[in-house]
Formats: structure tokens, C-alpha cells, sequence
């Protein structure tokens, strides 16, 4: 419904705009790029990820951020951009390794399993 649309929007930007906290105005962004990219606005996605990525306070977050708008420049067909995206997430998600904390977090496996699968299909497409 277009109402709950508009109301999750207005939420999402009160979010991005008022928190000051840097790690979380980077998930505000994450979230705001997902909204749209559900609803296939590529072009806004692209946008709020690479605000996602401004405001990363962590490898794990800038990481992350870049497999995001790795994904929305493969949606776009833009194999180049995404593989420089996947490579990069490829090299924060390695560097946050180093905290052992993460070695043991599921949600940050899945995060650079993801990445990995993500970047050997690209490569594969640009048989690389």
C-alpha cells in the first residue's frame, strides 16, 4: 500500500537526518538503500550506499557497504564498478578479520560469503 510506502520513506529519512551517532547513520543509509533497491529505484539506491560508505565507522560496515552498492552496479549492468565494489568489500571484510569477535559472527560470514560468491560470478561474467 502507497500510504505505508510514503510513511517507511518519511521514517527512514528522519533516521538518516537526525542521528549524529556515525555508525548509525551508516545503517540508516544501508536500510534507506535497501528500500529502494526493493522497490527496484536503482539510481536513489546507488545514492544512500554511497552515503552508507561515507559513514562507515568500521571495516565490517564499509565492507558491507560496498557489497551493497556492488550489488546495485551489477543490477545496473555495470560490471566494471561492481567488481571495484566487491574487491573492495573483499579487502575491508579481510581486514576485519583481524578482530576476533567477527571471526565467530554469523551475520559477518554470511556478509563476506556473499561477497565472495558475488565477486567470482562478476569475474566469471567478465571472464576475468
Amino acid at each position: 500500500d502507497n500510504a505505508d510506502t510514503i510513511n517507511v520513506r518519511d521514517k527512514i529519512d528522519l533516521m538518516k537526518n537526525n542521528i549524529g551517532n556515525e555508525w548509525f547513520k551508516c545503517q540508516a543509509f544501508l536500510i534507506s538503500g535497501d528500500n529502494y533497491s526493493d522497490s527496484e529505484n536503482y539510481d536513489s539506491a546507488k545514492k544512500e550506499y554511497m552515503e552508507a560508505i561515507k559513514y562507515a565507522s568500521s571495516n565490517a560496515q564499509k565492507g558491507y557497504s560496498n557489497y551493497k552498492l556492488g550489488n546495485i552496479y551489477s543490477e545496473l549492468n555495470n560490471l566494471d564498478k561492481a567488481l571495484i565494489c566487491y574487491e573492495k568489500a573483499s579487502d575491508f571484510f579481510e581486514k576485519s578479520k583481524k578482530n576476533k569477535s567477527l571471526d565467530r559472527n554469523q551475520q559477518f560470514s554470511s556478509w563476506v560469503e556473499r561477497n565472495s560468491l558475488a565477486l567470482y560470478k562478476t569475474k566469471k561474467k567478465m571472464n576475468k
